[in-house]
């Protein structure tokens, strides 16, 4: 273990297991209270199950650069509330393309 850390859970995702994340991802907005709610759901249907951190970038209006938040993705679905202060025009999952999936983001 050179790294010092445990990578047991990466290779069996990745390595040892058929298949690939799939997701399908919701967003909406709560103006009142100012959150963001995202719905990321794993939808593969080999049975196979993801825990892993994935980024969202979320492109706010009159902002050149987007807010990048890293969700932690612990079950076939995971709700995150994110406190942001006005209405996203989008939202990307994986804005870096650094994880092998197919995912589909929509607006509620």
């Amino acid at each position: 273990m050179a790294s010092g850390m445990d990578l047991q859970n990466f290779f069996d995702q990745w390595l040892y297991k058929p298949g690939a994340l799939k997701l399908n991802a919701t967003w909406q907005y709560n103006k009142n209270k100012k959150e963001l709610n995202l719905s990321l759901n794993q939808t593969q249907q080999d049975g196979s199950l993801f825990k892993m951190p994935i980024q969202v970038a979320i492109h706010l209006p009159n902002q050149k650069l987007p807010v990048i938040k890293t969700i932690a993705i612990v079950d076939k679905a995971t709700v995150s509330i994110i406190s942001i202060g006005a209405e996203p025009e989008k939202v990307v999952i994986d804005p870096e393309s650094w994880v092998l999936m197919d995912a589909a983001i929509s607006k509620k």
